[in-house]
């Protein structure tokens, strides 16, 4: 028992890939039913679910600089006022609670209408193609505790007006179709208005007012703003929807609320830089005014003189010069209106204008080294052209403001309108399919894998050998060939034994090795009765001990086949025989072994049927007859082989158990579960009885095991048996899950 036991562990406690891929071989039908089922569920959701439409705009970003730039400032000074936008700044904007409010309040989707009064069936008379009632309710404000719930319209006879009822409306609302209705309640103000678009009198409509919030946030979630080529100024906004048209039409008002917005925006920071220069030109124009009237003295006075080379480039420097200081003074002045002095921006033009004024002084004091005539017409002549560049600039600049006031320069143009796909982007049919096709390969992979664990029986003798401490002699394969033997008894058409029908099957071989195996290491002279029992009904113990029987005559043996299971034998069936009478009978002294047994219906086999039980719930092997009957068919036969019902079913196979020299536990390879191996072993060894040795029944080929390529034969039924049930059926998944925790419950507590 030692060394079986540490021949080999728990095969359930190993797992390799082998064991996986014959997990998935075993329960083949259960995955490929999921993997159907997966199929149906992908084609179902493309077929119930709504498609799903992107549309996309492309929007290029105005890099024209800012409010220097639109001055008119040289190039030098306009480079250090432009500070652009980024892209990543205006994708924030674009996709702005205040945008998008715009675009969701002008489309009014704020408003939900749907058709019928239930708004469901509506919907679904849309999607087949019935003609639908429409009306457009152009205002619903209702006040913040309705929002959200559903109210009732109703286009009256008459078509020319509707009645609307609902929560916190008292009684109905009336009013004339086109005319907005206004009313006061104690919740707060209502305002509705309807227009009819040739609803039938009578039809209604669900109407719902969500709030803009809701909306908003909702919107922005199937909203997408990116810059795809970096550093490119040019925006790509995608937006997602069920209805291709509204997701076109609200993706387009989208992008006209950021331009509009944008041309707002820019018209107000006209507007107040037009308001600055407006109170500078009258000065600027004045200053040009006296500078020139100077001039016109100093010359009516002097005559025009003419300077030479080297006080015309003073004089042009100078001008540059002085103009750039009075340019930065006006803009510091402007943005100290709007910052304060320690502001980032004007900390930078008061170090511009100390360099300009150092210019200034170095120019001014080449010109303080000229001729005093010349010096003065310098002078005069740097106050004209100086006050004239500022002044004509200025103007121009004003007239440049005036055209951004007006609305006519935005900072984002729409390269390319909204336009939603001409196919929708989900679901998709190889994506939904291949989905359902891997949820449904992943659903049975783990259901077989969960019924293998729980429900699922022994598999490999080393799991019989190492819990129950018995050799394994013979691994019997399944074969199709006793299913169809099977089906022939069940009619009535015939009958016979596998061993005689089909002796070249590989189940019969496996039989000949278990006789061999029986022969020259356990039947002698002193060991003649083997009995043959399983754990449970299914595990094919009948099969077992009525083809051993027939191989052990075969062999040159005379052999006695009994078959004690009273409540459900089935041995008689396999040879045409009467059930009775038999070791009823004989065990009870009614009748004698010899008239009893049937002889000859094998080469060197005779069989003794069940018999007719004795009602009342009488036990009829419990007299002190059982071991004289034993002894005398042991004395007459070579071997005498016993079909007993499972252990754990009937006391039949204990009571005669405690007379037999050999006892052989058949079990089914993934139908009997080990716990049931345990605990008719555990019954057995209260009585005082030995397991000698285990036949693996009904096994599959599996890979990584020894074997060919076996058939499969039909369970054998067994039924009568009440915590089993009639049929012959396995256990349910219920009852397979009970027994597999009472098994590991057991272990424990042995343990």
């Amino acid at each position: 028992m030692t060394s079986a036991a540490a021949r080999a562990p728990a095969a359930r406690d190993e797992v390799t890939l082998l064991h996986l891929f014959d997990v998935l071989s075993r329960h083949r039908r259960l995955v490929v039913a999921m993997v159907l089922a997966g199929l149906l569920a992908g084609m179902a959701f493309m077929l119930l679910v709504r498609p799903t439409w992107q549309a996309d705009m492309l929007i290029q970003l105005d890099d024209a600089g800012t409010a220097a730039t639109t001055l008119g400032l040289p190039a030098d000074m306009a480079n250090l006022f432009d500070v652009k936008t980024t892209a990543a700044a205006e994708a924030q904007i674009l996709a702005s609670r205040r945008v998008l409010a715009g675009a969701v309040t002008r489309l009014r989707l704020h408003i939900e209408v749907l058709p019928g009064r239930w708004a469901a069936l509506g919907v679904l008379r849309g999607w087949l193609g019935e003609r639908v009632d429409e009306v457009v309710v152009e205002a619903f404000d209702v006040p913040a505790p309705f929002e959200g719930e559903a109210f009732r319209l109703t286009v009256l006879p008459d078509g020319r007006h509707w009645r609307l009822d609902g929560p916190g409306l008292g009684i109905p609302v009336t009013a004339a179709m086109g005319v907005e209705h206004a009313m006061e309640t104690v919740d707060g103000p209502w305002r509705i208005k309807v227009i009819d678009r040739g609803a039938a009198p009578g039809a209604q409509f669900t109407v719902t007012r969500r709030s803009r919030l809701s909306m908003v946030a909702a919107t922005r979630d199937q909203f997408n703003v990116q810059e795809k080529v970096r550093q490119s100024g040019v925006l790509v906004a995608t937006l997602r929807g069920t209805d291709r048209a509204l997701v076109t039409a609200l993706l387009r008002e989208i992008g006209d609320q950021y331009v509009r917005q944008s041309i707002e925006q820019r018209s107000a920071e006209a507007a107040q830089s037009l308001l600055f220069l407006d109170r500078q030109l009258p000065d600027l124009k004045r200053q040009l005014e006296a500078a020139q009237e100077r001039y016109t003295s100093m010359t009516e006075r002097h005559g025009i003189a003419d300077l030479a080379e080297e006080a015309r480039l003073a004089l042009k420097a100078a001008a540059e010069a002085r103009t750039q200081l009075l340019w930065l003074t006006q803009k510091r002045e402007e943005l100290v209106t709007r910052f304060t002095r320690h502001h980032a921006s004007v900390t930078a033009i008061d170090r511009q204008m100390d360099a300009v004024r150092r210019q200034l002084q170095q120019v001014e004091g080449n010109v303080r080294g000229l001729p005093a005539l010349q010096r003065q017409v310098a002078e005069l002549t740097l106050d004209v052209r100086v006050a004239t560049d500022l002044y004509m600039a200025l103007l121009g600049s004003a007239q440049q403001l005036e055209l951004v006031k007006a609305g006519q320069v935005a900072g984002a143009r729409v390269v390319d309108m909204a336009e939603a796909g001409e196919t929708p982007i989900a679901p998709k049919w190889p994506l939904a399919l291949g989905m359902g096709l891997l949820g449904g390969l992943v659903l049975g992979a783990g259901l077989a894998f969960a019924r293998d664990w729980f429900a699922g029986g022994v598999c490999e003798p080393e799991e019989i050998e190492a819990a129950l401490g018995v050799s394994v002699l013979a691994m019997v394969p399944r074969t199709e060939r006793q299913r169809a033997l099977d089906v022939q008894i069940s009619r009535g058409e015939g009958g016979g034994l596998l061993s005689g029908v089909a002796p070249d099957d590989p189940a019969v071989e496996s039989l000949r090795s278990l006789r061999t195996a029986l022969r020259l290491t356990r039947l002698n002279q002193q060991r003649r009765v083997v009995l043959v029992t399983g754990s449970e009904p299914g595990s094919g113990k009948s099969f077992i001990a009525t083809n051993l029987a027939a191989l052990l005559g075969a062999d040159g043996l005379r052999v006695l086949l009994v078959d004690i299971d009273t409540h459900c034998g089935r041995v008689h069936e396999a040879f045409r025989l009467p059930a009775a009478p038999g070791t009823c009978e004989v065990v009870d002294g009614a009748l004698s072994l010899d008239a009893a047994v049937h002889r000859g219906v094998a080469p060197g086999l005779d069989v003794l049927t069940q018999g007719q039980a004795p009602g009342d719930g009488v036990e009829p092997f419990a007299g002190g007859r059982l071991a004289e009957f034993l002894a005398q068919a042991r004395f007459s036969y070579d071997a005498v082989v016993i079909d007993a019902p499972p252990v754990q079913a009937n006391t039949n196979a204990v009571l005669f158990a405690r007379n037999a020299d050999l006892v052989l536990l058949v079990a089914r390879d993934g139908h009997s579960r080990m716990g049931d191996l345990r605990e008719s072993v555990r019954r057995l060894r209260l009585c005082g009885i030995e397991l000698d040795c285990a036949v693996l029944n009904g096994v599959t080929p599996r890979l990584g095991r020894y074997g060919g390529r076996f058939g499969a034969y039909g369970t054998y039924g067994y039924g009568g048996y009440g915590r089993y049930g009639a049929g012959g059926r396995p256990p349910g998944r219920l009852g397979a899950w009970s027994a597999r925790l009472r098994s590991l419950w057991r272990g424990g507590r042995r343990q």
